[in-house]
């Protein structure tokens, strides 16, 4: 998802007053790896809460929604409009909201004399998490299905109405994630399985979106462009197809049970495996030396984004080994711009030992000193969090004797001879 088309997601723009984001449990995983709070603040938002929360009323300032359409959410939504919160409301639904729902909070509002200040109301199809460009997840919390959709699909008391909900609730977040590129799929899934009904699900969602040409999602490009002087009239009355169509293949997971239960040798897969990466970040214990008990050391949090982070996006999928040399290349670097940078102030200072610099010389130094000081001090940032990280994972490594771990399962699936003696798992 691009920088552009995630303000656009959330209707944010640089307004000429402050404004608050007001999210549930749902909006917030998908807002998490998204923005930062200091994109958030120069976009205007200078504070941001949950809906279940205890709030105070904030007048003269709007109030930006993103909450899945829940009964439980309209309640909230229905009690902020008794309340008075706010100034204004801009309401950003997850998923499509209901016509029930609708009509619910059409009367709160109409019973609460505060339809004029509701300004905006908004089907954001967005029930899905982006972590990365080109890698997303679905969320599973909205429709209830607690144990993931591979457990409930797959256990023999599993109900018809479980299978239904997290079928339906998969094609709402993949439906969701091709209305926000605006493409319709080319759909081919693995037969007589989960995946068929998944397929089979989604392609009469796509079908029924696209009977009413007016009002289909698809038509003449994405279709969060909205209506204004620039683009107005851009859109065209039907449905318009390029042959760059997306393919979207759905298969069953049992299909290949070994990927899964591999355990990689990459950095990511490292990360993944033994610190656990939710949304985009890991906490991590920071243990002193004097540290006998880990369960008191204090916990710090790293976030990895392939946006900011050059190492997380250039390392992530190298072996371990290959992370360690090129970390140890980087920290050589860093260290050779910071004795320069001593040189620099030595020089100024006149406590060089060698020739001090001409005036204009040392002027267009500290100048340039100063434009690259903030790209330094992210650098050494970034530095410091993937060695500490990569510490942290040498030391878990040889304490349980991983890498023979990884050797036998490289083995297995090479299908090579075995020697497992001395070997415990």
């Amino acid at each position: 998802m691009t920088r552009s088309g995630r303000f656009v997601l959330f209707n944010l723009y640089t307004p000429a007053t402050p404004q608050l984001l007001i999210y549930d449990r749902v909006g917030q995983d998908i807002i998490a790896p998204l923005f930062t709070v200091k994109e958030l603040r120069a976009l205007g938002v200078t504070l941001h809460m949950l809906l279940d929360v205890k709030r105070e009323a904030i007048p003269d300032v709007p109030a930006i929604y993103f909450i899945y359409p829940s009964q439980e959410n309209i309640r909230r939504v229905c009690k902020d409009f008794e309340s008075d919160l706010y100034d204004s409301y801009y309401l950003n639904f997850i998923s499509p909201i209901p016509r029930e729902q609708l009509e619910v909070l059409a009367e709160n509002a109409l019973a609460e004399d505060c339809i004029s200040r509701i300004k905006k109301v908004y089907d954001q199809y967005a029930k899905f998490i982006c972590l990365e460009d080109d890698l997303f997840v679905l969320t599973e919390e909205s429709c209830g299905v607690q144990d993931g959709t591979l457990y409930t699909l797959n256990k023999m008391n599993s109900s018809e109405a479980e299978i239904q909900s997290a079928v339906s609730s998969m094609v709402e977040s993949l439906f969701s994630l091709f209305a926000t590129l605006g493409s319709v799929p080319v759909i081919r899934c693995s037969r007589a399985n989960a995946a068929e009904m998944v397929s089979r699900e989604l392609d009469a969602r796509f079908r029924d979106c696209l009977r009413d040409s007016r009002n289909t999602l698809f038509a003449g490009g994405d279709h969060r462009t909205f209506a204004g002087p620039k683009n107005a009239g851009a859109q065209s009355a039907g449905p318009r197809f390029s042959f760059q169509r997306p393919l979207l293949v759905i298969l069953d997971r049992g299909l290949d049970l070994a990927t899964p239960l591999h355990h990689a040798w990459t950095y990511q897969s490292l990360v993944h495996d033994l610190m656990g990466i939710h949304l985009n970040h890991v906490d991590l214990a920071q243990q002193k030396p004097s540290d006998v008990d880990n369960s008191m050391a204090k916990t710090k949090r790293y976030d990895f984004s392939t946006s900011s982070d050059r190492l997380w996006r250039e390392h992530r999928t190298s072996p371990f080994s290959e992370v360690a040399g090129a970390l140890q290349e980087e920290l050589a670097v860093l260290q050779d711009r910071e004795q320069k940078l001593g040189a620099l102030k030595a020089s100024v200072s006149g406590n060089a030992a060698e020739e001090v610099l001409p005036l204009s010389d040392t002027t267009s130094a500290l100048s340039s000193t100063i434009n690259t000081l903030p790209q330094l001090m992210e650098q050494k940032r970034c530095l410091d969090m993937h060695m500490h990280i990569a510490t942290s994972l040498a030391r878990e490594i040889k304490a349980r004797q991983l890498d023979l771990l990884n050797d036998v399962e490289e083995k297995l699936l090479s299908q090579q001879t075995l020697q497992v003696s001395g070997f415990f798992f």
